[in-house]
């Protein structure tokens, strides 16, 4: 059986192999609408693992003939007529055909879960499982509400940029400040010194403060 081009999507095939390369791991990818279509792929080291999509049999009509084809290419096409009623059932089917996790809640999928109160509310004339309904919540992260993942190396060089940041600053307001005070009797002067002069410029007016400073701390402790 082959898919017709308005059941599969190339240029989301596309971006899941994009996406997969960038991360360097599997991705699944799926599209999944109230009406006749649905669709879900993943990518893995460069080709395509995984390919779930809904078509209709040959001379049947839509309700009688509708079914998913599943590839894998270790077994290659099959025809799946277990179809699910929810709108979101080829995502539904493939998250479990990958992750292992069946019947996901997609509406919920990365929702906030809220409190067994307010679940209670909502399945007071709904036939589910209380344990079950707040399970379907914070199943996935979304991913631009997702920490950074960032290595070690990268949380140490952004302290370090923090910390010289947070030290330079006085010198650069102190700097400024003298910068301004030696100029402001000569409106006509053109004078740009640049971050490292200014930064400099502080250093050296706080030099004799700092020292000072250090000095009677010295002199009490040693009271």
């Amino acid at each position: 059986m082959e898919g017709k081009s308005h059941e599969i999507n190339f240029d989301l095939i596309h971006a899941a192999a994009t996406l997969s390369d960038q991360l360097g791991q599997r991705v699944l990818v799926a599209e999944d609408t109230d009406d006749e279509y649905g669709m879900a792929a993943a990518m893995e080291d460069g080709a395509l693992a995984y390919l779930r999509f809904r078509t209709v049999m040959k001379d049947r009509v839509a309700q009688d003939g509708a079914v998913q084809v599943v590839y894998r290419p270790d077994t290659g096409f099959a025809i799946d007529r277990e179809l699910m009623c929810d709108a979101y059932g080829v995502a539904q089917k493939a998250i479990f055909d990958i992750y292992g996790v069946p019947q996901l809640n997609l509406y919920n999928y990365a929702g906030p879960k809220p409190s067994r109160k307010e679940a209670k509310s909502v399945l007071a004339e709904r036939v589910e499982s209380l344990d079950g309904y707040l399970d379907s919540f914070g199943v996935f992260t979304r991913l631009g509400h997702a920490p950074p993942q960032r290595s070690t190396a990268d949380r140490l060089r952004i302290a370090g940029r923090w910390i010289i940041s947070c030290a330079l600053l006085p010198l650069l307001f102190t700097g400024i400040l003298a910068w301004a005070v030696v100029f402001s009797d000569k409106p006509n002067a053109e004078s740009d010194p640049g971050f490292g002069l200014l930064v400099i410029t502080g250093a050296a007016v706080l030099a004799v403060p700092i020292m000072l400073t250090v000095w009677l701390a010295t002199v009490i402790l040693n009271l």
